[in-house]
């Protein structure tokens, strides 16, 4: 039989039913069959409900091998009472041709299999089982799994693409990129995540009666850790291969107490400073860390700085108009340091180094006002971009990329905006590339290779077109972008009535911006925004099981490639890396830093070199015909 590589999913929703996502990747071979499940299971309050299941798989037009479809479970009979069924349905040219029509796959032929009508209670369920031996080493099949009637007016093949899922069948898990399970049924509620080189971290603090207690948990390819003598905090960091929690108290007088660790399970003492700590860097020029967040009863900006993460000495010169919560404090290599203040006096303040004043940037675009930061990341050259907005010489909103390599002196380029595009949001940088767009809506995305100079956009149609031919026009929105590695992954949704269902679990690849792939697509899917070097991190919520959430980390194609050995013969000296990481960075103040803050971006951080990942062309989409 085959083996399979994950569990079952989480459910959707489907009018009275939840139906599961099924396996997301099997390890299987040319001989032995693969057995694809879709579970349904009635919602609500006891009763019963009747329904005839309908289950569709979408398999390649030149697919050879051999698949076969049986339906089981159990329903309530008025005669016998609970009984258990197994059925070969029959094939539907109806129900084929409907969700053909929603959503022709290029390459791609649906079937769709239809049960007769059976009444369904709460301890009752019906399962569709796909059988499939492959005929190829890498297989991607598509399903789709419902009631036969829809339960409101609208498109009826709408009805079973709520619960569109994708599944991959591969011979050897490293000759293909893949998803591979990590960690299933956590509870996905108020956690914090922590990404670094070495895996994911999730944290929870909760109440109880006794008390606060927390979880933490790593997870890696290794599978779920969990690790004992977590700290209850408010935010953790990871700087200089060291754990920097904080966790701000209110009793007798507001103040937060700093930790620190290397292996999250034994911890310094705390170290308390007055204020509310809100986020902790590391200042390379000055080789010290720097807490920054609230003045408790003025409300202003404070901040702290240490060299060995138990000594802190307030930082005077931090702008009293800072916001910590909003806006990141970035260093340069010169000592140089940039902020976003909170005021219209302050939008953008400079500090020459450690020792010199605020001041406001003066080098600004050439607006009429309304200057505002919208997104901002420094690069693992050193160089800051920021994507702002302002209103130009003639009072109408425009767009601009601002790069700096030392806080001082800046470059601005305008965004050339398509006549349709009226805002941007969001801004993802590469190793070569600049990507801007607005998540809340069909948007262009608008990238730049030259930091602004030259100007390239392709608007999200484009998706819609490769991957969505529906007959209406639907409105495709990008809502999350990660790049790694060459590639870009897209979480897309739709604002459209009934598309967003399916299409809100969708993940599309590409490396260019003019060809996209499926490479994956549930409902209740999502990109995490933090990965780990090397890996995505992919999560599926639970509703059948409570708020749960299951992880997968997702395995690249491994290629190995020579790379020629560097000379350091001469004028060698030792590399300023943490050998050690057991070591406080009280005896290690040369560490280079590889920070990485909670829901933040890393400033520097390395990547495998033989390492490359390939995402394959798993479903080229058909596109809309003229």
């Amino acid at each position: 039989m085959a083996r399979k590589l994950s569990l079952i999913l989480g459910a959707s929703v489907l009018s009275g039913c939840y139906v599961d996502g099924g396996d997301r990747t099997y390890l299987t071979d040319l001989e032995s069959a693969t057995e694809i499940q879709r579970q349904a299971y009635m919602s609500g309050a006891p009763g019963s409900m009747s329904a005839a299941m309908v289950g569709c798989v979408a398999l390649p037009e030149d697919f050879s091998g051999q698949i076969s479809v049986f339906g089981e479970g159990t329903y309530e009979d008025e005669a016998t009472g609970q009984t258990e069924f197994l059925v070969v349905p029959p094939e539907s040219s109806e129900k084929t041709g409907s969700i053909e029509l929603a959503l022709p796959i290029g390459g791609y032929e649906w079937t769709c299999y239809v049960d007769i009508s059976r009444n369904y209670t709460s301890d009752t369920d019906g399962v569709f089982t796909y059988s499939i031996i492959p005929d190829r080493d890498n297989l991607m099949v598509f399903t789709a799994f419902g009631n036969s009637e829809p339960p409101s007016p609208g498109p009826e093949a709408f009805y079973y693409l709520y619960s569109l899922a994708s599944h991959q069948l591969i011979a050897d898990e490293s000759d293909a990129g893949h998803w591979e399970l990590v960690s299933q049924g956590l509870n996905s509620d108020n956690y914090l995540h922590l990404a670094t080189e070495n895996g994911l971290y999730l944290l929870q603090s909760k109440q109880s009666a006794s008390g606060e207690s927390a979880e933490f948990y790593r997870l890696d390819e290794n599978g779920v850790t969990t690790l004992a003598n977590a700290p209850v905090v408010d935010a953790i960091f990871f700087i200089n291969n060291m754990f920097v929690s904080v966790s701000t108290e209110y009793s007798p007088e507001m103040h937060t107490d700093i930790r620190y660790s290397a292996d999250l399970t034994v911890w310094s003492d705390a170290v308390s400073v007055a204020g509310q700590i809100r986020k902790i860097h590391f200042d390379t020029a000055r080789n010290v860390y720097v807490a920054y967040g609230y003045d408790d009863e003025s409300g202003d900006a404070l901040g702290y700085v240490s060299a060995d993460l138990l000594n802190w000495e307030s930082e005077e010169l931090i702008h009293p108009a800072m916001n910590p919560d909003d806006y990141p404090l970035y260093f340069f290599a010169n000592d140089a340091a940039v902020a976003y203040a909170s005021t219209n006096n302050f939008p953008l303040i400079y500090r020459a180094s450690s020792t010199a004043s605020w001041q406001a940037v003066s080098d600004l675009p050439e607006i009429s006002g309304g200057f505002n930061v919208i997104a901002s990341a420094m690069g693992e050259d050193g160089q800051l971009r920021l994507l702002v907005t302002g209103l130009d010489l003639g009072s109408s909103p425009a767009f601009f990329i601002g790069t700096s390599d030392d806080g001082a002196d800046w470059t601005w380029n305008q965004i050339p905006l398509p006549a349709e595009e009226i805002y941007l949001n969001n801004m993802v940088l590469s190793t070569d590339k600049t990507v801007v767009w607005n998540s809340a809506s069909e948007s262009t995305i608008i990238w730049t290779e030259d930091n602004g100079l030259n100007w390239n956009s392709v608007n999200t149609d484009v998706i819609e077109e490769q991957l969505i031919p529906y007959p209406d026009d639907i409105d495709i929105a990008v809502q999350g972008m990660m790049y790694r590695d060459g590639v870009y992954l897209l979480s897309i949704g739709s604002s459209m009535y009934g598309m967003m269902n399916f299409l809100q679990g969708m993940v599309v690849a590409t490396t260019d911006f003019e060809s996209f792939n499926v490479v994956s697509v549930y409902r209740r899917d999502s990109l995490y925004a933090q990965q780990a070097d090397g890996v995505y991190l992919f999560v599926q919520q639970d509703r059948v099981n409570g708020n749960t959430t299951d992880i997968y980390r997702y395995v690249p194609q491994v290629v190995e490639t020579e790379t020629p050995a560097e000379d350091n013969s001469e004028n060698e000296e030792e590399s300023p890396v943490n050998q050690d990481p057991v070591n406080d960075p009280v005896n290690n103040p040369d560490v280079e830093p590889a920070e990485k803050v909670l829901n933040g971006s890393s400033k520097s951080g390395g990547s495998l070199f033989w390492l490359s990942l390939i995402l394959l062309p798993l479903a080229g989409l058909r596109r809309k015909s003229a």
